[in-house]
């Protein structure tokens, strides 16, 4: 009977033993099953992640084409209509949109052309918060928001950088005493302020208007039509510049040096830098070249080249680039390249005699791409496509030549028509 009995707790002791086990194995399992959907997906080759810019406002749209790498990419859905809900008459806009702190819309007006600037700030509302009258020649640089809500804009002529409060007040100004119109100004990581003039000089000043450093870049020309635009690597070390005898200048900002250049032709659209960054110049850098988008990698070498269109195509606008690493870009088409180079879709939007892309293109969090069009008789109206290809909706006319730089919001598109009389939200 002991026998038995010990027989049995024998058996009941492994079976408990392996009962356990295989709880303690079905845990480790699951805990390590790397098929569970709740895990994190790999992202797909190209994927764009936002890049912290801590010297910048946290606000919808604080600089140019909305970040420091010029992506032209939002973190909020775009507008779901395209219906007009208010117009706001200016004088004459110059430059583009950016977005304050306090959700404030600030833009540059002057008597076209140029004449005396204003800086304006207008409500989320459509009333305005503010003017501010510069006593000087318009820039067509747009302007930039700093993390504290300074208000970073400029003037053409006597190449001044005028730093305001939120309220519209005075802060501090910096005058070059030369001419400032580069399509934008633009801010390091440590908050110091980048721009260029019509004298070949980029001028580094610090956040209190304070000149640190300045670069002669040789064999460069800034003006006389010829307006260069600026963007950030990604770490924030490099800076790269547009010119005219070279389309691209890549400065080391440590050792305040050029660390290469690339193409021989002034390549007016403003560079795109992507996560891994590499560069997107679309025009013409090559002068023996056709239309072309190239991407570059961050040592200048050119990993792929892509011609479109048909050489005869005044290309101005800064291409935007959407999360999975699509670019969008066109004249009178609306192109959509894959991160490795790839056609993905073309869409034909109108005969060049009737309309075209004039102006900076955007995407938002959903990789829908915002397209503003210009037509005839002075209008505009703003298209926007799913990334695949498909039209969402189509805004009716709006008055005015296609202005630069739109800003997204939540739901919301800030457009402005270059110099004329309108300021448009569109939802």
């Amino acid at each position: 009977m002991k026998t038995t009995q010990s027989f049995h707790s024998t058996n009941k002791f492994w079976a408990i033993k392996f009962f356990i086990l295989l709880i303690l194995t079905f845990i480790i399992t699951t805990s390590c099953d790397l098929t569970d959907p709740k895990k994190d997906k790999p992202k797909p080759e190209g994927y764009q992640e936002d890049i912290p810019w801590p010297s910048l406002a946290d606000s919808p749209w604080p600089i140019f084409q909305h970040d420091a790498q010029n992506t032209g990419r939002s973190k909020f859905s775009g507008p779901q209509s395209g219906a007009k809900i208010w117009e706001y008459d200016s004088v004459s806009i110059e430059n583009g949109i950016v977005i304050s702190k306090n959700g404030s819309v600030i833009f540059m007006t002057g008597n076209s052309p140029f004449g005396n600037g204003k800086i304006y700030s207008v409500n989320p509302d459509g009333s305005l918060g503010w003017n501010y009258n510069t006593n000087n020649q318009a820039s067509g640089t747009t302007s930039l928001v700093m993390n504290d809500g300074k208000i970073i804009s400029s003037t053409y002529i006597g190449g001044k950088i005028i730093a305001l409060d939120q309220k519209g007040n005075e802060i501090w100004n910096y005058n070059t005493g030369g001419y400032i119109n580069c399509v934008n100004l633009t801010v390091g990581l440590d908050g110091s302020i980048y721009f260029v003039d019509t004298s070949r000089t980029l001028y580094v000043l610090n956040s209190n208007g304070k000149l640190q450093w300045t670069l002669k870049i040789e064999h460069s020309v800034f003006g006389n039509g010829i307006n260069p635009s600026l963007a950030f690597s990604p770490n924030g070390k490099i800076l790269y510049t547009t010119g005219n005898k070279k389309a691209l200048y890549a400065v080391d900002i440590q050792t305040q040096s050029v660390l290469w250049t690339y193409g021989d032709n002034f390549n007016v659209s403003p560079p795109v830098i992507d996560n891994s960054g590499n560069i997107y110049l679309c025009g013409k850098p090559k002068s023996d070249e056709r239309t072309s988008i190239t991407k570059l990698n961050s040592n200048g070498a050119k990993l792929w080249v892509k011609y479109w269109g048909n050489d005869n195509e005044p290309y101005f606008y800064s291409p935007t680039i959407d999360r999975n690493g699509n670019i969008y870009f066109g004249y009178d088409s609306l192109y959509c390249i894959t991160y490795n180079g790839n056609l993905k879709w073309k869409v034909d939007l109108f005969d060049s005699d009737n309309g075209s892309i004039l102006s900076n293109l955007t995407c938002d969090i959903n990789n829908n791409v915002y397209v503003p069009v210009e037509m005839e008789n002075y209008s505009s109206k703003i298209m926007a496509f799913n990334s695949d290809g498909h039209i969402i909706w189509q805004s009716g006319l709006l008055k005015g030549h296609s202005g630069e730089s739109p800003a997204l919001s939540d739901g919301k598109m800030f457009f402005p028509t270059y110099r004329s009389s309108k300021l448009y939200l569109i939802q």
